[in-house]
């Protein structure tokens, strides 16, 4: 996906970040996961920017969070603890600085 000339190279839903990369990546976790990270790697970034993560379960926004970028090869995240009530569909939708929607993630809280 190409915005202010940057594209998301990966973007994954995860149990941990180790040395800046994923571990224990999945689209289903169970409901005492506790916490999960959503894994973006951006590409090409000419200058400095944001991209914002939005967490929503069923479709309810849940938590917003800004991200900087800056580099061209950049590797960022946020986490969202999870309830272990909070079961069904989840997804993370990332967004530019405008709010212009560059990718998204799904999972399942089971």
């Amino acid at each position: 996906t190409k915005a202010e000339g940057f594209r998301i190279g990966r973007i994954t839903i995860c149990k941990a970040i180790v040395e800046r990369e994923p571990v224990g990546e999945s689209k289903e976790f169970n409901n005492d996961v506790g916490k999960v990270f959503c894994f973006t790697e951006v590409l090409d970034a000419k200058i400095d920017t944001f991209i914002t993560h939005e967490w929503y379960y069923k479709d309810e926004l849940k938590a917003s969070v800004r991200l900087k970028v800056s580099g061209t090869r950049w590797r960022t995240w946020s986490s969202k603890g999870i309830d272990k009530n909070w079961t069904g569909e989840w997804r993370v939708e990332i967004k530019d600085v405008e709010g212009n929607p560059l990718a998204s993630a799904t999972f399942e809280i089971r």
